[in-house]
């Protein structure tokens, strides 16, 4: 189905994929997180120690649950402090996870596990700001060969080839002419093109991209954002792109999971998702974002996003949602199922129509 994507301005046009439309047999499942949780420890001070004997905690992650299937696009929405990122840190193993499991292509994966770089080849990351990805005493070339020789993939002169190969699938043609500059001889969208290429050197089967456009020009993010399109459909990579920006989410994206301090709200098919939220939270963040029929929507939040820390009783979303009863103020609430593959939490469901009146 075409759309229209508008984008900080620039129309991005784009035949969405249309997952339903694929026999759904066809693509297996390749990691599944259940109950994930973490949580960090708040330092305190003396005179607050006396004052409390309670344990304080910040709960990043406090029990999501969803899978990731191959050759798809996954969207991991919120705002800053949904939990979104440290998600993606936990999966890659950057952090290690309070309680829950994560099962990469199957397997189960201990702490130990997570850390062996044979799992790397498979599982790769690319992260929010390009500059700190490289560095800036090292050229690309020596990046690559780092990479690549942690992995014992090649001879130097094959290594040296299948770095050229990954830089020109990122779109830095000729590849020659960049893999041996350093970082600062770069721009910041050619910068996050060779961080990409970092990631592909190795033909990982799951790509975690966290916020891959947020720091670039408007024009230069299209670029980007189609590069991650046309490797997700030309190597059947899977992607988990964690962003804020639904504009994003919605040009990239199969399926979307949606965030809210620590917690998912809702998650299913993006189109459905998007055109129909069912959790008013899912709803707000369409409102705030520049979309294509943005003006059917009239609904925003109340208020900033509540403390990690000193969570709500209930729905965590209720301080700030004007459909809120004492239901939601005294009760979590359980999981409802929209259709295939789309489940919220909420006990009000919303509707076009409701969000209109």
């Amino acid at each position: 189905m075409s759309q229209e994507i508008i984008l900080q301005g620039v129309i991005l046009s784009e035949v969405r994929y249309d997952i339903s439309s694929e026999n759904k047999s066809s693509t297996s499942e390749i990691l599944a997180v259940e109950d994930l949780k973490k949580y960090y420890p708040v330092r305190r001070g003396v005179a607050d120690l006396l004052r409390r004997s309670k344990k304080v905690q910040v709960k990043a992650i406090d029990g999501v649950s969803f899978t990731v299937n191959e050759g798809r696009v996954y969207g991991l929405v919120g705002e800053s402090g949904s939990g979104k990122t440290t998600t993606g840190y936990t999966i890659m193993g950057l952090e290690n996870p309070t309680s829950g499991t994560i099962s990469f292509q199957g397997k189960t994966l201990s702490a130990k596990e997570h850390k062996h770089a044979g799992l790397s080849l498979k599982l790769r990351m690319i992260f929010q700001n390009p500059y700190e990805t490289f560095d800036p005493r090292k050229t690309l070339w020596q990046t690559f060969s780092e990479i690549l020789q942690v992995a014992g993939l090649g001879s130097r002169p094959e290594r040296r080839q299948m770095s050229l190969d990954a830089l020109s699938r990122a779109g830095l043609r000729p590849a020659a002419s960049y893999i041996d500059r350093f970082p600062s001889e770069l721009s910041g969208g050619q910068l996050q093109r060779a961080a990409i290429a970092t990631a592909l050197v190795v033909e990982p089967v799951l790509l975690i991209a966290d916020e891959p456009v947020s720091m670039l020009d408007a024009s230069i993010r299209a670029g980007v954002m189609n590069l991650l399109l046309n490797l997700n459909r030309q190597k059947k990579m899977a992607i988990l792109l964690i962003t804020h920006d639904l504009s994003v989410a919605w040009y990239l994206c199969d399926y979307l999971i949606v965030m809210y301090l620590g917690r998912i709200a809702e998650k299913g098919p993006a189109e459905q998702v998007l055109q129909n939220p069912r959790h008013p939270y899912t709803a707000a963040l369409i409102s705030a974002s520049p979309m294509v029929d943005k003006a059917k929507w009239n609904f925003v939040a109340k208020g900033e996003v509540d403390s990690n820390i000193d969570l709500p009783k209930g729905c965590r979303f209720h301080p700030r949602c004007p459909f809120a009863t004492d239901i939601c103020r005294e009760q979590e609430p359980a999981p409802e199922v929209a259709g295939d593959g789309w489940s919220y939490w909420c006990h009000h469901p919303l509707s076009v129509q409701k969000l209109k009146n």
